[in-house]
């Protein structure tokens, strides 16, 4: 007899298999990674397409290695982010940081699908939604934002302290002003109906970007390939910008 399970989340990955198959890793509403065989999927034009991001219900059969998807149904289809190259790196993002890690909590799921809704109705800005996610990753990941007691302004990140602080020490810090410090302790600590009352410049974003994805390769050996995409579509991004104010 033939066992069937049953399950629904958001797609992470699809990894082609051969001429027609497809291997879907499925970050399901439990929080945990599950990988799938999808048969024929590229072939067989009455099989659901999957895009990124998306949410889904999948029915599969077990098997005595990767279970087999039976039917796939997409729940929500976030087109605004699928069709936007610079939204889709930025989630993208976060679903290649979520791969690496084996479970997350329940209500991190609900953040995240929480996230791309607000993102993909264009509510929040996907950069801030990009760095909230991460810094509430590090913090389930055991990593501690200290600051500095009794200081007026803030000038840098001391990796050797492991702090905030207001002095620079060159051999050993990351530049962050007082502004983005303070930001920081407010993502860390208010829910994420913050992030509609937030606004950065462009230069600010990418400071607070690179210091984050810097945590996240210093403290969970992280290096994301999507985050070096995202600086190559930022650079090209700000290209075109400078072109276009040349002509106008």
């Amino acid at each position: 007899m033939i066992r069937k399970g049953i399950t629904k989340g958001i797609v992470l990955k699809k990894i082609p298999y051969r001429d027609y198959h497809e291997i879907v890793h499925i970050l399901t509403e439990s929080g945990e990674i599950e990988s799938f065989f999808y048969e024929n999927v590229n072939k067989n034009k009455k099989l659901q397409k999957l895009s990124i991001p998306c949410t889904v219900t999948a029915q599969y059969f077990y098997t005595s290695g990767m279970n087999k998807i039976i039917t796939i149904d997409i729940d929500d289809y976030f087109s605004n982010i699928i069709y936007d190259v610079m939204l889709s790196s930025y989630i993208g993002n976060i679903l290649e940081i979520i791969s690496y890690l084996n479970h997350i909590p329940h209500k991190y799921y609900k953040l995240l699908v929480e996230l791309i809704n607000l993102v993909n109705d264009s509510k929040i800005d996907v950069k801030l939604a990009n760095i909230y996610f991460i810094i509430n990753i590090l913090k389930l990941e055991g990593f501690n934002f200290k600051y500095k007691k009794d200081v007026d302004e803030y000038a840098c990140y001391s990796f050797k302290l492991n702090m905030f602080i207001d002095f620079v020490d060159s051999s050993s810090s990351y530049m962050i002003d007082n502004k983005l410090t303070k930001l920081i302790y407010i993502l860390s600590n208010y829910d994420v109906d913050i992030l509609e009352k937030v606004f950065l410049e462009n230069d600010e974003t990418i400071q607070l970007l690179n210091f984050i994805n810097l945590l996240i390769r210093e403290y969970l050996g992280l290096e994301t390939k999507s985050y070096k995409k995202i600086l190559e579509l930022e650079e090209m991004f700000n290209s075109f910008k400078e072109d276009n104010r040349r002509y106008e």
